[in-house]
Order: structure tokens, then sequence, then C-alpha cells
């Protein structure tokens, strides 16, 4: 036995209740070498913890939460919210920070109406209980890429409540906890003077982008991701601001929006197939000289940007049987975006666009607008893909074998294609159960 559990039991809890109370697992202490953080409800009670590895070599998570249960449910909790609830009354505003760390480095600076979500996003739940604690919601998440995204996503479940959140900017390297003790109060209540609306701060962050870049196609979907945003905004009046806002800053015309607005499906249907010659060169646009195996591969990469580090793994340009697939796939795998914030399509994507040639960007914008596949793809795990690959260099050595003269003075050179044809065969039949 651990000497917590014999401690407890020594107290008079019974092996049961040690289990059920999650802090055990099997005959394990469910948080050794972690320092705990107790979490309270409002009326100040333990109902679990968060646990932070003490060192960070051992294995497992950075930090892990107490398993659900009837008392600890962590879409419902705050870190930090049973002290907080008297600052947040009288400042009538919430800090929403991402860690246990931040809040407690808060609270020590005086800025005690600092909560935390239970290392999950913020959800329906989190916002509609500070709605009716708080005026104000102050974003204050760490300045990297994930602080930059779990923002994005704070903001979608916000703005449906009828709120427009601030926030408060850090750098790239920064949270909260290490730049109120690398540079104090003073600087982080300078920061937080200077906070602002979080949507106006989006729309122009991404209409300085689109308007340097002079991208007409990054300016249709940036037009798009803020709009999807607005439509979010429950008050008719106050997303027709926000949308006179946005046509202001893309220098678009307000009309265009609206048309948007009202019906997105008849807008797109308007712009994108407003006659059928338009149809007749999307067809033709399709065709570039790449192998359907091509086609599938770019498109999942243009589609589902998740699988793209996978891709990379899998296969390389020069695996690619057309010329053009090989200078596409090398554009492809050499490129990162360079957007701070980018949804769960890569709308980022028109940045890479801009990169090829006219009739390059035509055929993989053709693509991004078909649908069977993509629905076939998204259906797909990734082994799928992987048989794609697999069907690709088995067209490629098999080409190039027919190609190899009949008269070799290395007849090393055949043996080798044949050799890895021989395993390409062989790692689809262990895989799909091909023939």
């Amino acid at each position: 036995n651990s000497g917590l559990e014999k401690k407890l039991l020594s107290k008079g809890f019974t092996p049961s209740e040690l289990q059920k109370s999650g802090l055990f697992k099997g005959n394990r202490e469910f948080f050794r070498g972690r320092l705990l953080f107790p979490i309270f409800r409002f009326d100040k009670k333990v109902v679990g913890f968060g646990g932070r590895l003490i060192n960070e070599k051992h294995f497992g998570p950075k930090y892990i939460n107490s398993p659900e249960s009837m008392i600890f449910k962590k879409g419902e909790l705050f870190y930090g919210m049973h002290t907080a609830k008297e600052s947040i009354r009288k400042t009538e505003r919430v800090m929403i920070a991402e860690g246990y760390m931040d809040v407690i480095a808060l609270h020590a600076h005086g800025f005690g109406e600092a909560v935390a979500p239970l290392g999950t996003a913020l959800t329906l739940f989190h916002v509609k209980t500070l709605k009716r604690l708080a005026q104000e919601l102050i974003l204050v998440f760490d300045g990297d890429t994930a602080g930059q995204k779990a923002t994005l996503k704070a903001l979608e479940i916000i703005l449906e409540q009828d709120i427009v959140p601030t926030y408060v900017a850090l750098e790239s390297d920064e949270d909260p906890d290490s730049l109120l003790k690398t540079a104090g109060q003073l600087v982080f209540e300078k920061k937080l003077k200077n906070r602002r609306n979080l949507l106006e701060n989006l729309i122009d962050k991404w209409s300085e982008e689109v308007l340097q870049n002079k991208n007409l196609e990054l300016k249709g979907r940036v037009a798009q991701r803020c709009l999807k945003l607005i439509k979010r905004i429950p008050d008719y009046f106050r997303r027709r601001l926000y949308q006179n806002y946005l046509a202001n800053a893309l220098q678009v015309p307000e009309t265009w929006l609206e048309s948007w607005e009202q019906n997105p499906k008849a807008f797109y249907n308007k712009v994108e197939k407003p006659n059928q010659a338009r149809g007749e060169n999307l067809k033709n646009s399709l065709q570039l000289s790449c192998l359907p195996e091509e086609e599938a591969i770019f498109e999942t990469w243009l589609k589902f940007p998740h699988l793209r580090e996978e891709l990379k793994k899998e296969i390389s340009p020069e695996d690619f049987f057309s010329e053009n697939g090989k200078k596409i796939a090398q554009l492809m795998w050499s490129w990162k975006p360079k957007f701070m914030f980018e949804d769960s399509q890569g709308e980022a994507i028109a940045d890479f666009l801009n990169l090829l040639s006219e009739e390059e960007n035509r055929y993989l914008s053709a693509l991004l607008m078909k649908e069977k596949l993509s629905e076939e793809i998204s259906s797909l795990q990734s082994t799928n893909i992987d048989q794609v690959i697999l069907q690709l260099q088995e067209k490629k050595l098999k080409y190039e074998i027919r190609a190899l003269p009949k008269t070799l003075n290395d007849l090393g050179v055949l043996k080798n294609k044949i050799e890895a044809l021989a395993q390409v065969v062989k790692n689809k039949e262990r895989l799909y159960g091909q023939n």
C-alpha cells in the first residue's frame, strides 16, 4: 500500500471510497510524481485535483486532472473561481487564462478576477456562467500558436452568447505567468489597459495581410472567415455594424457581404457558376497531365492539413510520376503558412496558391471545389491514403521497368527496381489484402 492509501484508510475511508475518489488507479496513486492543485467549487469545497509533472523527463502528459465524476465535471468548473468571484463582482470583468500557474501569478500580482478552464477548451457552460457574473470577458491566453488557436475557438463560442470579448496581446513566447515574473505588474497593466475588442482586431489583422499581399483569392477567403464569425452574433444591429466594419477594412462594397450573410450557398452558386462557360473552364482546368493517384494526394494535402506531415513521411516529391506532379509536390512539401490564425480548413492555403503558375493555380483551385473525392477522403483513415501512395509507387516502378533498355550493362538497376516493386506489392497485400 502507498503512504497516501494508508493515511486515508487510517482516517476511516474504505477501499471502495478510495477507488471512487479518483486518487488511485488500481493500486497506484493517480497523481504520483506530480504537484497537486486543488480545484474548488463555488462553495469553496474541493471536488478534484490538477496534477503537474514535477520532473518533465518522466513519462506522461504535463498536466492531468481528476477523472470525471458526479462532482467533478471539467466542462463546468474553473480553476481559481472560489477566490475570484468577489473580485469579479467588484471589477465587473473576468480574465480567462489558460493554465493554473497563470491564474496563481495573476492573483499574486493583484488581478484577482482571473480564472482558467480545467485543461480543456472554453465550453458553452463556462461562457454562460461568466456572462451572469461579469460585463466584460478578457482573454489572456498564451501568445504561442496553441494559445492563438484557443483564442479563436473561445471567440466562436463567446460571440454566440452576444458578447464580444477583449483580449490582452502577448508575444509569441509569452504567457501571463512568465510576463509577470520577468517584466512585472506595471508592464502587464499597460498591456491590459491597451486591450482590444478581439473581433475588431482579427478583422484589422487579416485585412492588413490581404491588402499587403494584393491577393484577390485571399481577400475572398478572409471575407468568408470573418463573416462566419460575425454571423455568430445574435443581435442583428450589432452584426450589421461589424459587417460594415469588415467591408471598410477589406475595401469592398458592403452589398457583397450582405448577399453572403443572407444566403451563403446561393451567393457561392452565383459567384462560382455564372454561366456554362465557367463550368467548362473548371472542367478543363483539371487536365494538367497528373495521375489520379497524384490528384488524390494533392486534394488530401489541400483539404486536410492535419495529414500533411504524414504525407511527407510516406512519399517524397521524387516519388511522383509526372513532371507536373513532382513540381507541385515540391512546392507543397516545402511550403509553410505564415498567417497567425488558420481555421480547421486551412484557409491560408490561398497564400500557397499564389506561388503557383496560372495553370497550376486553376488546377488546384478546381480540386478544392470538387465534392465527391473530398467526401470519400474525409471518411478514410490515414492507411487509405497510404493505399493511394502504394498504387502510385507501383505504377511508377512498373513504367520504369518497362522503359529500361533491353540490353543492360548493369543488371543491378533492373534487379533493384524489381525488388522495390516486390516490396510495394508486399506492403499492399499486408495492409489491404490485395493481390
